[in-house]
């Protein structure tokens, strides 16, 4: 019985990490997913049927909708505070001392954490398997972590929610992607809160879907615009609490952040956002080009060749454990035809000793018989 037989109920990233192979064999539908490759040292690598590059990580679909549920707060705590009366509440927080400001944020954020990690502790993803620029957050909180041992658990809770986030919903990580793509590192040092805003201001360009056809302050459109309304607010409230994260934020190497050629190639698809400032119709010629590729073409039959040498093997074995079980039935055949043949010469001899001693007994009582009628001396 696999692993997945006998822990049904676990939680699909835990199961998986402890057998992979077990977890690709009972999962893994060959017509969408042609292979799951999983390096020894860090991250997970899903190979697409009929797609020329690889997806970084693999959506595992309990836990892609369990982040979608967590990550509802965000919008709506947003959009309440963004709203004009709550915003302008916010600026009383200037008055207040900074003590007691670090106090409500502290408590506030800690329900916040709270909330998340109790509906995605089950589901964590070892920090080496997520995907690179995952991988990259991941390190710059364990540095926040060095630097600040007295909130090392406060610190480690959020880093593995923000990258549980960023792993399972593309969305949002292509996104950050491209504008950590765009981010100047000096203007963020010489003043965060004005780079901050010109991202903000990059992100809500370059979306693009039916929001910004109808109300502008719907979907994500609608996000980056109440986000950015919020931002000067927030660093004028919190600019000294928040210079700790900016200094976190500039020992960040952004390459790890930004996309490369196998992401922007699954972006093609995507509609809704102008990745790197260009149209989707420019991004998905590019891909079709790609995809006709001689290149392109030989991957996908060594991509097929791969996976019926796979089905192959596996069939192979199956055939090498059904002989084995067939010599092994043939062995104990052969025994128990054996084992017969021992029986019944026992039984033969046994027979024959039985003869011999009714033989005697009939003789002796014949004796005793004829002695008692004295016909013998």
């Amino acid at each position: 019985m696999s692993i997945i037989h006998e822990q049904i109920d676990a939680p699909e990233p835990k199961v998986f990490q402890q057998n992979p192979d077990a977890w690709i064999k009972e999962n893994i539908h060959r017509d969408q997913v042609s292979r799951i490759f999983i390096p020894n040292d860090k991250g997970i690598l899903t190979f697409l049927v009929g797609l020329s590059h690889q997806f970084k990580g693999y959506p595992f679909p309990r836990v892609v909708d369990v982040v979608q549920i967590a990550k509802k707060l965000i919008p709506v705590a947003i959009q309440v505070i963004s709203s004009s009366p709550l915003r302008y509440f916010l600026l009383i927080g200037v008055l207040l001392p900074r003590f007691i400001r670090n106090k409500i944020l502290i408590v506030l954020f800690d329900g916040l954490i709270e909330f998340w990690e109790t509906i995605l502790e089950r589901y964590y993803l070892e920090p080496h398997r997520f995907c690179r620029s995952a991988r990259e957050i991941y390190r710059l909180g364990m540095i926040a972590k060095e630097r600040f041992p007295k909130e090392g658990i406060r610190i480690r809770r959020i880093t593995l929610t923000i990258c549980m986030f960023w792993e399972f919903d593309n969305s949002y990580r292509y996104r950050g992607q491209d504008i950590f793509g765009e981010m100047d590192i000096k203007a963020f040092k010489k003043n965060p809160r004005k780079e901050v805003c010109r991202l903000l201001d990059i992100l809500y360009e370059r979306e693009w879907g039916p929001e910004k056809q109808g109300d502008p302050d719907m979907g994500i459109w609608g996000k980056w615009k109440r986000i950015r309304k919020l931002t000067p607010i927030v660093f004028l409230i919190f600019r000294k609490e928040l210079q700790p994260i900016f200094e976190i934020i500039q020992e960040a190497d952004l390459e790890e952040f930004k996309l490369d050629e196998g992401d922007l190639y699954l972006c093609a698809v995507r509609p809704d956002y102008k990745f790197q400032g260009r149209g989707y119709s420019d991004r998905r010629l590019e891909r079709l080009k790609n995809d006709k590729s001689p290149q392109f073409m030989k991957q996908q039959i060594e991509e097929q060749l791969q996976t019926v040498e796979i089905e192959l093997e596996t069939h192979k074995k199956k055939i090498e454990e059904y002989s084995k079980e067939v010599a092994r039935f043939h062995q104990e055949i052969k025994n128990e035809d054996n084992l017969i043949l021992k029986l019944e010469g026992a039984k033969g001899q046994l027979e024959h000793l039985l003869g011999i001693c009714e033989k005697i007994i009939k003789e002796e009582e014949l004796y005793h018989k004829e002695k008692k009628e004295g016909t013998v001396e």
